[in-house]
C-alpha cells in the first residue's frame, strides 16, 4: 500500500514575493503594530509583502508600544533602505534601542576600605519605556500621516448604540455548565 503524504506547506506571502514582485501596486496592511516581532511568521509575511508591493499603506491605531524596540522591525520591514543608511542590520535591535530608546545598565562592585573596587559579575541591562523624538524626524516625518477620528468623521454616518436586554435561559447559567 502506498503512503500518501500531505503537500508541503509553503507560505502564501513567500509565493507572492517570488512570483509577483513589482506586480502589486499597493499593499494595504492594517494593525501594523501586530507585526513588530522579529521572529513572528506574521511579521515575516508582512515584510515579504512590503518588499513585493510598489507602495505600502500601513495602518494602526497603536504604532508605538512605549519602547523603541517595538518600532525596530516595523521600521526595518517598511523602510529597510533608511535603516541600512542609519547603519543598522536586521539583527541589531539592541543597537537601535541604545540609540533611540532608554536603557539602564547596572553593575555591582566590591568595596575595599570604603571605596569602590573591582566589578562583581557582569552588568545587567534593562530596556525601559521611552523613545527618542529623533525616531520621528529620522524615519516617520516624511513617511507617515497621523490622523485622528475627528479628522475624518465629517463624512461618516452617525453611530448610535442601542442595548437590548436578553433574558438568560437556565442553560446559559454558569452553574449548569459541566467542568471539563
Amino acid at each position: 500500500k502506498r503512503i500518501k503524504r500531505a503537500p508541503r506547506k509553503y507560505p502564501v506571502a513567500k509565493y507572492i514575493k517570488k512570483y509577483y514582485k513589482n506586480k502589486i501596486d499597493y499593499l494595504i496592511a492594517d494593525e501594523l503594530h501586530e507585526y513588530k516581532s522579529g521572529t513572528s511568521k506574521q511579521g515575516e509575511a508582512f515584510g515579504d509583502l512590503v518588499s513585493t508591493a510598489k507602495k505600502t499603506i500601513a495602518l494602526t491605531g497603536t504604532l508605538l508600544n512605549g519602547y523603541a524596540s517595538g518600532l525596530f522591525y516595523i521600521l526595518y520591514r517598511t523602510f529597510p533602505h533608511l535603516m541600512k543608511k542609519e547603519g543598522f542590520d536586521y539583527s541589531n535591535e539592541m543597537n537601535f534601542t541604545k540609540q533611540y530608546g532608554v536603557i539602564r545598565s547596572t553593575s555591582r562592585f566590591a568595596m575595599h576600605n570604603g571605596r569602590q573596587d573591582r566589578r562583581i559579575g557582569g552588568s545587567k541591562v534593562k530596556i525601559l519605556p521611552g523613545v527618542s523624538p529623533l525616531v520621528f524626524t529620522n524615519f516617520l516625518l516624511e513617511n507617515a500621516v497621523f490622523i485622528s477620528l475627528s479628522d475624518i468623521s465629517e463624512g461618516m454616518p452617525g453611530y448610535r448604540e442601542i442595548p437590548i436586554g436578553i433574558q438568560m435561559t437556565s442553560l446559559m447559567h454558569m452553574s449548569n455548565w459541566k467542568k471539563i
